[in-house]
């Protein structure tokens, strides 16, 4: 199920499509993700792209060596695996890619937005939390020593080479700790997700549990 805002001048529009009313959230909904694409136009928004994350995700544990004091701290990412991909017209050709249930898991370094209860859990947990990097010279959630509590660069963990998530071989997926966060309902969120590594291992090899907190 899937929350969309539909403006009231096209509710009937919305309604032959398909669209229920949530008389106590006063929203219309989407029962069977299977009818995503025929909402693309509310689904996308202002946006020109967005993912629709299904049933769960993950947060991703990988070891890490800090940059500054050399200590080993904890670093997370996070895991996409059942979801739906929409592109406005002109990005791509074609029809909305409406990809479900994923055979790998893909590893993000944010999606956004987080429910206040997961985030409230990263900062105490893992120290993850909103701070501003001279690096990027923006503010973004991101991962901190837990030794020294310098910030562990969202580039360096996801983007270079040597990167703790990029799955290069089965000891680099073994290494990994998958934490299964379950949503109530589907939710669209901004996020990157990173294909291209051996991602396929990671369902295979790494440590997968539940969280036990839902969003």
């Amino acid at each position: 199920m899937l929350y969309i805002n539909v403006p009231f001048s096209e509710k009937e529009e919305a309604k032959i499509l398909g669209a229920r009313w949530n008389s106590e959230k006063k929203m219309w909904y989407i029962r069977d993700r299977y009818d995503y694409p025929k909402f693309q136009k509310w689904i996308l928004g202002d946006d020109d792209r967005c993912i629709i994350l299904c049933d769960n995700y993950f947060i991703v544990e990988a070891p890490h060596t800090c940059f500054r004091c050399k200590n080993s701290t904890p670093v997370i990412g996070f895991g996409i695996e059942s979801h739906c991909k929409f592109w406005a017209k002109g990005i791509f050709v074609g029809d909305p890619w409406p990809e479900y249930n994923c055979d790998e898991v893909g590893i993000a370094s944010y999606i956004n937005p987080i429910h206040e209860n997961i985030l409230g859990y990263l900062k105490e947990k893992y120290n993850y939390y909103y701070d501003y990097s001279k690096f990027a010279e923006t503010h973004y959630y991101a991962n901190h020593c837990n030794s020294c509590g310098v910030i562990q660069g969202r580039h360096f963990l996801f983007c270079e080479d040597e990167s703790p998530f990029f799955i290069k071989n089965i000891e680099m997926a073994r290494a990994l700790k998958l934490y299964c966060v379950k949503m109530k309902e589907d939710k669209k969120v901004e996020c990157n997700v990173s294909w291209g590594s051996l991602d396929h291992l990671i369902n295979t090899y790494a440590q997968i549990s539940d969280l036990h907190l839902t969003e």
